[in-house]
């Protein structure tokens, strides 16, 4: 009797542990689906930053571009304009234009001596 008082005694313990062991394992699994979920969340997460990132890439390139030309053609219209002034007031800009003025004066004094 005293072996079956022993196995009895032993078996609420190795319950016990068993119901322990179980728990524990459930814990994990319930962990490891945690664990699985967040890596899910934080690749849709990444992906989403990646796409948001080259899309304002994307617009901020040409965001550029677009000063960029505005930039030359604003640079244009100031050489433009300076040329008008600077031929109203009869003072020419580069060297090719005091050619042109040049052989435009030596055409006019041919003409005038003919």
């Amino acid at each position: 009797m005293c072996g079956s008082a022993q196995s009895t005694e032993f078996a609420p313990k190795a319950e016990h542990q068993e119901s322990l062991g179980i728990h524990q394992v459930e814990e994990m699994q319930k962990l490891k689906d945690q664990i699985f979920y967040l890596q899910q969340e934080n690749h849709k997460l990444e992906q989403t930053i990646q796409v948001t990132m080259k899309s304002e890439y994307v617009r901020m390139t040409n965001e550029r571009d677009r000063l960029e030309d505005d930039k030359r053609r604003l640079t244009d219209d100031v050489k433009r304009l300076e040329y008008q002034v600077q031929r109203i007031i009869g003072k020419p800009l580069d060297p090719i234009e005091k050619r042109e003025e040049g052989e435009m004066y030596k055409e006019q004094k041919i003409q005038q001596l003919e």
